[in-house]
């Protein structure tokens, strides 16, 4: 649980679950690989509540901009 904390400790933890995420992805262990995933989103939920961040927001404004993107024609960035 990252809790209510500075945001340096939050981003920490995440950094920490994601190196968890890489471990269990590796090891191809599925409940570790669940884990590690709620574990990231609940910090990014925390640290965009600590902060006042519109995590919805954030990701429909990401969202809009990759739905666009072409990997296929443009390998790599998705764009020209």
């Amino acid at each position: 649980n990252c809790g209510v904390q500075d945001g340096t400790l939050v981003l920490g933890k995440l950094a920490e679950e994601v190196g968890e995420l890489f471990v269990a992805h590796c090891r191809d262990e599925l409940s570790d690989k669940k884990d590690a995933v709620a574990d990231i989103v609940i910090c990014v939920l925390g640290y965009c509540a600590e902060r006042g961040i519109n995590l919805q927001s954030c990701i429909e404004t990401a969202w809009a901009e990759v739905s666009k993107r072409d990997y296929v024609k443009y390998p790599g960035k998705g764009r020209p």
